[in-house]
């Protein structure tokens, strides 16, 4: 059904134009120290065609730290009705977690797959 790659091409990225979320400078200087401190923890989510579907704000701070590649979970192309479905799934969504997590240290640029 889909594909995790774990440096997918930034510059394949297209925000999807119905996204209505943005962030201050505030908000995006904290969002860029914390992917410095502790990396991406969620991938990209993408279509084949580059839609993005999850993480634009991510995206936006990657690409003003220079970074030109993140993994990216890609999906099937969907319609824009299927993308609707998807994003209220997506945003209405928690990400329960239960115990620690730990991932090693890891060098700028690199990305530590946790199961």
């Amino acid at each position: 059904m889909g594909e995790f790659v774990v440096d997918f091409s930034l510059s394949r990225v297209r925000p999807a134009e119905y996204n209505p979320r943005v962030i201050d400078n505030v908000g995006m200087d904290a969002l860029e120290a914390s992917i410095r401190e502790l990396g991406l923890v969620v991938p990209l989510i993408v279509t084949k065609s580059g839609t993005l579907m999850a993480g634009h704000q991510r995206t936006n701070a990657m690409l003003r730290m220079g970074i030109d590649r993140a993994p990216a979970y890609v999906m099937p192309d969907l319609d824009l009705a299927g993308e609707g479905a998807f994003n209220q799934l997506h945003n209405g969504a928690a990400y329960p977690m239960t115990g620690h997590l730990r991932v090693p240290p890891q060098q700028p640029g690199q990305w530590a797959v946790v199961p």
